[in-house]
C-alpha cells in the first residue's frame, strides 16, 4: 500500500504543478459510488479519488481529464445500458471481448464519447489494472496502458482553466 499512497501523491503533485485543484472524494461518497456500482471500487480507485474527484480544468494528452465519482457512475451505467444492445467487440492486447463490463470503470473521458476505463477483470494476457480505451464507434477495445498509474504518471498534462460541465455542477451543488 506504501507504494499505492506514494504514486497517488506523485499524482497530486503534478496536477497542482500545473495549476490544478485537488478536491478529495470523502469516505461518504466512495461508500455511495460502491453502493451505486454493486460492488467495491479496486483499492487503486480509491487511492485516486481520494487524492481528487475529479479535476476541472487539467487535462492529459489525448484531451483526457479525469471523472468524479459521479462522471464514473453516469459513464458505466450508461455503457452497461448501450452494452445491452451491442453485438460485442474484439478486446486487443489483454481486453476481454465486449462492448462494455461491470468490471470496467471510467476514469478519464475523452470529450468525444470515448473514454479510458480501469479494468478489473482483463483477459488472461492483459493484468488487472490496464487501461482500457473505450469508444462507442469502435469494434476493438483495446489497452491504452498496462498499468494505471503509469498512465497517469507520465502522460503530458496541462492546465486548460477550461471546466467542464461536470466540475461546474459539482461545484455549484457544494
Amino acid at each position: 500500500m506504501k507504494d499505492l499512497a506514494s504514486r497517488a501523491q506523485q499524482l497530486a503533485a503534478r496536477i497542482q504543478n500545473v495549476g490544478g485543484t485537488l478536491t478529495p472524494a470523502t469516505e461518504q461518497q466512495l461508500a455511495a459510488a460502491e453502493q451505486a456500482l454493486g460492488r467495491p471500487l479496486p483499492a487503486e480507485l480509491a487511492a485516486l479519488f481520494r487524492i481528487t474527484n475529479g479535476v476541472a480544468g487539467v487535462v492529459f494528452d489525448g484531451g483526457y481529464r479525469l471523472l468524479s465519482l459521479d462522471g464514473l457512475l453516469a459513464s458505466w451505467q450508461l455503457s452497461l445500458e448501450l452494452a445491452k444492445t451491442d453485438s460485442g467487440c474484439e478486446g486487443i492486447d489483454g481486453a476481454r471481448d465486449a462492448y462494455f463490463l461491470p468490471d470496467w470503470f471510467p476514469i478519464l473521458d475523452g470529450g468525444d464519447s470515448t473514454f479510458l476505463a480501469y479494468d478489473n477483470h482483463p483477459a488472461s494476457e492483459g493484468r488487472v489494472g490496464q487501461l482500457v480505451i473505450v469508444d462507442p464507434e469502435d469494434k476493438y477495445r483495446e489497452v491504452r496502458s498496462a498499468v494505471m498509474w503509469d498512465w497517469l504518471l507520465t502522460e503530458s498534462i496541462e492546465f486548460t482553466g477550461e471546466a467542464t460541465d461536470e466540475a461546474t455542477d459539482e461545484a455549484t451543488d457544494e
